[in-house]
């Protein structure tokens, strides 16, 4: 059976084995730079991020445009149907009445429908967005001797990110901006 102070000196040296392993990683990781890139300020101050905008804005227009009009349309049916209902016969009355639960079921249809297809645009018209963004950043990363660059993105529904905060000395979304708008520029 070992002493107590065998044991003793055993954990220290355990102590220490684990300090000598530890104590390069944590001085590097002390000595990492990390920077963030703010997404709406790079859609907000960007020539490309601007026109994504006015597109998905254009679509969601038209898709509204649509859905009132339908709705108008379901509404005028409902309204012919109040006022003359009384003078159809019940064979009329039911072909009406089928007609305009076939545009609400329409109507419906073309709510969902629309929905998940600007999602689905508007997460297309992104990615490619977002892959410029990150490519620039790692040019910035490899130029400046930064190991991480976060993406700082709002999150729509909790209106909040997943970095809860940053060192506007770390933000490097003004650099980003210049690149995307000067590789824009040289692109016309």
């Amino acid at each position: 059976m070992l002493r107590p102070a065998v044991k003793y000196l055993a954990c220290l040296g355990l102590i220490a084995a684990a300090l000598m392993l530890i104590g390069p990683s944590a001085a590097r990781a002390a000595e990492m730079k990390i920077g963030y890139v703010e997404m709406q300020r790079v859609l907000d101050l960007t020539d490309r991020g601007k026109q994504i905008m006015r597109d998905l804005a254009a679509k969601k227009d038209e898709l509204e445009l649509k859905e009132q009009t339908m709705k108008l349309d379901i509404m005028k049916m409902e309204d012919d149907l109040r006022k003359t209902g009384e003078a159809l016969s019940e064979q009329a009355l039911q072909e009406r009445v089928g007609l305009l639960e076939k545009k609400y079921y329409e109507y419906q249809q073309f709510v969902s429908t629309a929905q998940m297809q600007f999602e689905g645009q508007k997460i297309n018209a992104l990615k490619g967005f977002i892959q410029d963004i990150q490519t620039i950043a790692a040019q910035v990363a490899g130029e400046q001797g930064y190991a991480i660059i976060l993406l700082k993105v709002e999150d729509v529904f909790t209106e909040s990110s997943i970095i809860l905060f940053a060192d506007p000395a770390y933000d490097l979304t003004d650099e980003v901006v210049r690149r995307i708008n000067s590789r824009g520029s040289g692109q016309k």
